[in-house]
């Protein structure tokens, strides 16, 4: 019993980051389609499934590069799309928020920076003489779960709010995706 909730509260820990972010992508993108929400929490959910995985096989042999490492590449990517996002709600153009659709490019770069912990919890889980595939397969199910959660209480938090708040909520976004990658970068800056 102690290691199936072992396994949940890691999996939850690391799906945090990947909640919030979500929980903006709903707010910012109300008419987002099922299609794209099952879309966007498969890539999270595949690759918090994938990078433990990767983290776990590559073990000791990365150990010492990735933990000097992980966090700066976090921190790089998030800050990136954080800077991103803020920038186009400022620009004075009409048409930056009306379709503020969701890329596979960013897709991608999202779902890479946000598991770049779970490569790093992979390389910890055998050490944690958890059971290896059960951990990896929950902690992708639960970043699954989670996305699809995020995205929907984010949209109806935007339902609630109106879209009058659409700009505000963009750089709030950005901002998190900032914060997050700074959280990342000083978490093991000062560990």
């Amino acid at each position: 019993m102690l290691t199936i909730l072992n396994i949940l509260l890691i999996s939850i820990g690391v799906g945090m980051d990947t909640f919030a972010v979500c929980l903006c992508k709903g707010f910012l993108n109300k008419n987002l389609s099922l299609y794209k929400i099952f879309l966007i929490s498969f890539c999270f959910g595949i690759f918090h499934i994938i990078m433990p995985s990767l983290g776990s096989f590559l073990g000791d042999f990365f150990r010492i590069w990735i933990q000097k490492a992980d966090h700066w590449f976090a921190f790089i990517i998030l800050s990136f799309i954080g800077i991103k996002m803020i920038y186009e709600s400022l620009k004075d153009n009409e048409e930056t928020n009306i379709n503020n659709e969701i890329s596979l490019k960013t897709i991608f770069f999202l779902s890479f920076a946000l598991s770049i912990d779970a490569f790093a919890v992979g390389i910890t889980l055998p050490f944690l003489k958890l059971p290896l595939i059960i951990s990896i397969i929950s902690m992708g199910f639960t970043i699954f779960l989670l996305s699809i959660l995020g995205i929907f209480l984010g949209k109806k938090l935007g339902d609630h709010l109106g879209n009058h708040l659409d700009k505000k909520a963009e750089i709030f976004g950005g901002l998190i995706l900032l914060f997050i990658g700074l959280k990342i970068l000083l978490e093991h800056i000062n560990s």
